[in-house]
């Protein structure tokens, strides 16, 4: 029988993982930096658990295990983080990392294609939910 420390940690590598996994996707197909990926996706998942219920937003960590992890990566401002909430503090936090506006789609559209196959409509109907 394995420990309950082991098993915390292998959940944790196995996260850790799957957020490298979106973040190379990212970097490699939208051509930057990591710590733009990081902050970027972060950035996008901090705006779902604001947005979304918490029900909605258990689903989407679990579609998307690396969640919890991202949403510690998006980009603060001084000693607070960006005011999310809406699109617009979504686009001035990919400004704030260099990013134009229309990387935010672009973003949309590898994490939908990084999701597990039959999880990606659902995570479709999450971001919309999310964005409107």
């Amino acid at each position: 029988m394995y420990s309950s420390a082991l098993i915390h940690t292998m959940e944790f590598v196995c996260k850790r993982g799957a957020e490298m996994e979106l973040i190379e996707r990212l970097t490699e197909q939208l051509g930057i930096h990591q710590t733009q990926a990081q902050g970027g996706a972060g950035l996008l998942f901090k705006l779902a658990k604001d947005k979304l219920d918490t029900e909605d937003f258990m689903q989407m960590s679990e579609f998307i295990p690396s969640v919890a992890y991202l949403v510690d990566a998006a980009p603060k401002s001084g000693t607070r983080e960006l005011v999310m909430g809406d699109l617009g503090g979504l686009v001035g936090g990919f400004s704030k990392l260099g990013m134009e506006s229309d990387m935010v789609g672009k973003f949309v559209g590898v994490i939908i294609t990084a999701s597990p196959h039959e999880s990606r409509d659902e995570i479709k109907g999450l971001i919309f939910k999310m964005l409107t």
